[in-house]
């Protein structure tokens, strides 16, 4: 089983922040790699290079606006992105972080965290730890009985492994990567 557990600094990021600023279109036919390298520059130049492997975005209002591919989300997960916390996310990019396995989490209180804050997310308690040790209530998550979470945290083959398993010029989404499953009946 995955960590129910995020853990990370904090990367600070306002309202609006769309699909093409998550995920530069110029680079939308490039390797999941490469597309992860330019993940954010839009907004901060460098993003990738600067983050270590499981910080956080926290944003403000409408994170994830845009394109209904679910480009953004790999961008995210190959810069090494550990998950998002914002006030609210567009509809299609929250399903879509829910398809690949990333975690997001809504919280209305993002103005309580600081950029470079160092943080906890336990999925589980439903709580953010953060480096003045203050606990954090997380409201319930959308989706019933720790649905999101069972998700995010499931013992399924990563989504990670099938991305890497597509050839970059097959470009075929998560969706496709999985196996099918034959709707015939069992004999």
């Amino acid at each position: 089983m995955k960590s129910q557990i995020l853990r990370g600094k904090v990367w600070k990021f306002g309202d609006d922040i769309n699909t093409d600023i998550i995920s530069p279109g110029e680079y939308m036919d490039a390797s999941y790699e490469e597309i992860g390298k330019h993940a954010m520059e839009r907004a901060y130049p460098g993003f990738a290079n600067a983050i270590e492997k499981g910080d956080i975005i926290v944003a403000g209002k409408n994170f994830g606006p845009g394109s209904s591919r679910e480009t953004a989300q790999i961008a995210l997960l190959y810069a090494g992105v550990g998950g998002v916390i914002a006030k609210d996310f567009a509809r299609i990019f929250f399903r879509n972080c829910i398809n690949v396995g990333f975690p997001v989490v809504t919280f209305d209180g993002t103005d309580e965290l600081n950029q470079g804050d160092e943080i906890v997310v336990d999925l589980k308690r439903e709580q953010i730890l953060t480096h003045s040790d203050e606990t954090l209530p997380l409201p319930a998550q959308p989706l019933a009985e720790n649905e999101q979470i069972s998700i995010f945290t499931s013992d399924r083959p990563s989504v990670m492994a099938q991305l890497a398993a597509v050839k970059p010029a097959e470009k075929t989404t998560p969706a496709q990567a999985a196996p099918k499953k034959s709707h015939a009946p069992e004999i």
